[in-house]
């Protein structure tokens, strides 16, 4: 390799670069002048814009601390797409009844059936929603919907919609040009469900998540787009709450460079052992744990912690004690839980708060066994402790 080439392609690197500023300069002198405008670059500009925007409204969804998210999905978001098959499958039980079976299957021309991505006028779509009966808190119904001529006057309903069995109906709609429910300009249509009531002609007449809540109601929610509006995509949102008390833990890790006689009860240090959760317990209320007390105290860290940032950061100046295995669930209020301490230890002994070291770890002079778990309190997550069940979980 030359001297000569390596000049020319110096050259050459230095006229692109020139070249470069050169049109930049020229694209922003258009700019300026509106000879160009954003909107004519074409590609580059809407290559950035989601072609998901509902599933990432769902994937971004966030149930309040503790709860499950639960979501269901019917159909593909993928534009009206008409590549593949994405057909509604209404439940079983509606289709012994006649009507359902012959809109279905098209057997009238006054209302025909309509699969997701089909467009068209008088046609319904039908399908239902798997949603687990008890604890349901809050329901979102997400669509990508595409107006059609007659949109105006269309529905959504949810409920159960069997009519041979009455006497626990519950159809709740709403409209699709209803205010507080705009549509988004790529058609995204977010629905919160908490205030949909049942039409008055259903016998049930409590709002709709009373329904869903009902413990002899259908496994599944039947669902209904009628009848000019298109459906790209349907996805029902559900925040559950936890159907079995758990209560949350810390497990003893020793730290040799802390030394001997000095504890770290951690949540999720130990690689060894199970995760924790704070939020929603991670241990089953029924089982046999001991419980980690603590005294405050005036004993500061020896050298070796105060060395460390994590060390002062965790660093409390009482001791810790754990009792004789008890099932979390023998107390209903933390009370009852101070109370075992102190029949243990003595006086001024309290159960050890998840957060007295700062939150999740807590490191003491203390003799605690290698990789010992105990119950810990924690003052903020309704469904994280297993005692003060008096509240609704």
């Amino acid at each position: 390799m030359g001297r000569s080439f390596l000049i020319e392609v110096g050259r050459m690197l230095i006229a692109g670069l020139i070249a470069g500023i050169v049109a930049a300069a020229l694209l922003g002198l258009l700019l300026s002048k509106g000879i160009v405008q954003i909107a004519d670059l074409g590609p580059a500009r809407t290559a950035l814009a989601s072609q998901t925007p509902g599933m990432d409204y769902v994937d971004a969804y966030r149930c309040p601390r503790g709860m499950t998210k639960l979501v269901q999905l019917r159909g593909v978001e993928d534009g009206f797409s008409r590549d593949g098959d994405e057909p509604a499958t209404p439940r079983a039980a509606l289709l012994k009844n006649q009507y359902y079976s012959d809109v279905v299957n098209n057997v009238s021309q006054t209302h025909g059936s309509r699969s997701y991505d089909e467009t068209g006028t008088d046609k319904v779509l039908y399908d239902d929603f798997d949603v687990p009966i008890g604890g349901i808190q809050s329901v979102e119904l997400v669509l990508r919907v595409r107006p059609g001529n007659g949109s105006e006057n269309d529905y959504f309903w949810l409920g159960d919609f069997d009519e041979s069995v009455r006497q626990d109906l519950a159809i709740a709609n709403i409209s699709f040009t209803a205010k507080s429910k705009p549509v988004s300009g790529d058609g995204l249509l977010v629905l919160p469900l908490g205030s949909w009531v049942p039409v008055s002609q259903g016998p049930f007449k409590g709002p709709l998540i009373d329904f869903i809540n009902k413990p002899d109601r259908p496994a599944q929610i039947d669902f209904l787009a009628q009848d000019d509006t298109a459906i790209d995509f349907a996805a029902l949102i559900a925040c559950r709450v936890p159907q079995e008390a758990k209560g949350v833990t810390l497990r003893e890790y020793r730290v040799p460079r802390y030394g001997p006689g000095i504890s770290m009860m951690s949540c999720n240090f130990d690689r060894t052992q199970g995760l924790c959760d704070a939020f929603a317990g991670d241990m089953k209320c029924t089982q046999s744990l001991p419980l980690a007390c603590y005294r405050p105290g005036t004993s500061g860290p020896p050298a070796a912690v105060s060395s460390q940032e994590e060390g002062m950061r965790h660093f409390v100046n009482g001791e810790i004690r754990l009792t004789k295995p008890v099932q979390g669930s023998s107390f209903s209020q933390l009370a009852d839980a101070n109370r075992q301490c102190e029949a243990e230890f003595g006086t001024g002994w309290r159960v050890l708060s998840y957060h007295e070291g700062g939150g999740g770890t807590v490191i003491s002079r203390s003799d605690i066994a290698p990789r010992s778990r105990a119950w810990v309190d924690i003052r903020d997550q309704r469904y994280a402790n297993c005692w003060d069940r008096d509240r609704p979980r």
